[in-house]
């Protein structure tokens, strides 16, 4: 009797090894959402939501997936932009200075299974020195532009600059680049 007992739970403790290991295997579903840069639906301006900030821009903090936001912060000619959590457990640099991507932008949040684990942003960046800073954003003082592919906490690894110049459909490319990176915690 014993001994039946004792196959009976090798045989249960073998089962259930082989099922936790065939939900590591299983397909993980990659998703995309999105947060609008303009200051809209989910933004608003630091100082409105009750913090103080000096110099005439107020950063503007849009609400992501996760718990995670968006900061961006402008400066003299330029702008930067974070990827944090609300408490500021964890942030991520995105694009610094003599970059352009809050007019009519979007960040794309990619997400395994629900979860968020990497950001997609584009950003055009200009020249730094102009002769007319009302122009620093125009057309003709543009230099480059780059989908930079972020990973959030834990993936940290992933850390990509997509060229659209250089490549075909870089969206794509640069989804690809962020679920091919994404490693099971």
């Amino acid at each position: 009797m014993m001994r039946i007992n004792l196959l009976l739970i090798t045989a249960l403790l073998v089962c259930s090894c082989v099922s936790l290991a065939q939900n590591d295997e299983r397909e993980i579903r990659f998703t995309s959402e999105y947060t609008d840069l303009t200051n809209g639906k989910g933004c608003q301006s630091d100082s409105a939501a009750g913090k103080k900030s000096e110099g005439s821009d107020s950063p503007l903090v849009c609400r992501g997936p996760g718990g995670y936001q968006v900061y961006i912060g402008y400066a003299a000619v330029g702008a930067y932009a974070s990827v944090r959590t609300a408490s500021n457990s964890f942030t991520t640099q995105l694009a610094a200075q003599s970059a352009d991507f809050n007019e009519g932008r979007k960040i794309e949040w990619r997400l395994a299974d629900g979860r968020p684990f990497a950001v997609i942003m584009r950003v055009i960046k200009y020249r730094e020195k102009v002769d007319d800073p009302t122009e620093a954003f125009s057309e003709k003082n543009k230099i480059s532009e780059v989908l930079i592919v972020r990973g959030l906490k834990g993936q940290e690894h992933i850390r990509f600059d997509v060229d659209p110049r250089k490549t075909d459909s870089a969206n794509e490319e640069a989804r690809k680049l962020a679920d091919a990176g994404f490693r099971r915690r």
